[in-house]
């Protein structure tokens, strides 16, 4: 990853969904993060359902996310006005 001309990386639904239930993935998705951010990616959660989720990501430490639960799918188009 340090070599890789990235500037961001996603969390799998797979990680998510299971963050309001799961320590051991609350504590992975954590550490997750915190090593995303120290390398200076920005860490997206992808496929947050519900605010309940959002809040628990924010929780630990990730701060973007994108699912169903916070917006319908956009045009690019309707994203850059």
């Amino acid at each position: 990853l340090a070599r890789l001309p990235v500037r961001s990386v996603k969390l799998d639904r797979t990680m998510v969904t299971p963050v309001m239930t799961c320590e051991r993935t609350q504590q992975l998705v954590a550490h997750m993060v915190r090593c995303g951010s120290d390398m200076g990616f920005r860490v997206i959660a992808e496929g947050v359902q519900n605010r309940e989720q959002q809040a628990a990501l924010v929780d630990l430490g990730c701060l973007v996310g994108q699912g169903f639960g916070l917006s319908v799918p956009k045009p690019a188009s309707a994203l850059t006005s």
